[in-house]
């Protein structure tokens, strides 16, 4: 008994010098090709984005969310009602917003050159991402529905929580749709 409760004591010991852990930082990363403000832009985003799967799957679930991207079946109301939309439509005329997105045909899209996508690429250690955002860049109009199955198909496990995947399914595949 004595010994259980020492080894008690001792996990709990280690388990806590390792403090919390942290929340997803979703741009720091970029801060390297970046500006700092740009970035910081760049992780409210992916914080809002965050906030909308968890009201939606009850977490933070990537994985689910391209599977529906994919086959187009999330209801309009997860784009619109949020409070990315919020930000967003505040931000418009911020130069970080005009940074990212051109506005075409009555709708905002991702600038297939921009620094931010550059940035992204060359960060990025998934292959299959790097893919996608050539593709991007030669294919600027190109389906969200058609790069989400491509991710889908081609990320592992262990990809769907990198940082890149995050800001880029935050930024350009559900906020293609939120404006």
């Amino acid at each position: 008994m004595k010994m259980n409760f020492i080894f008690i004591l001792i996990f709990f010991a280690f388990s806590n010098c390792t403090g919390p852990q942290a929340e997803s930082d979703g741009g720091s990363f970029l801060n390297e090709c970046l500006e700092s403000k740009d970035a910081r832009f760049i992780s409210s985003i992916v914080t809002s984005f965050e906030k909308q799967l968890i009201s939606k799957y009850g977490a933070k679930s990537y994985k689910k969310f391209l599977s529906e991207m994919r086959s187009m079946a999330i209801p309009p109301d997860f784009f619109v009602k949020s409070d990315l939309t919020s930000f967003l439509i505040a931000n418009k005329k911020s130069s970080s917003f005009r940074k990212i997105w051109i506005k075409q045909g009555g709708f905002f899209k991702t600038k297939p050159n921009s620094k931010y996508l550059l940035c992204l690429k060359e960060k990025s250690d998934s292959k299959t991402l790097r893919e996608v955002l050539e593709t991007i860049e030669k294919v600027p109009n190109i389906n969200p529905g058609l790069t989400a199955g491509a991710l889908e198909s081609g990320l592992t496990d262990d990809e769907y929580n990198s940082e890149a995947i995050k800001i880029y399914l935050a930024v350009n595949i559900y906020d293609r749709f939120n404006k």
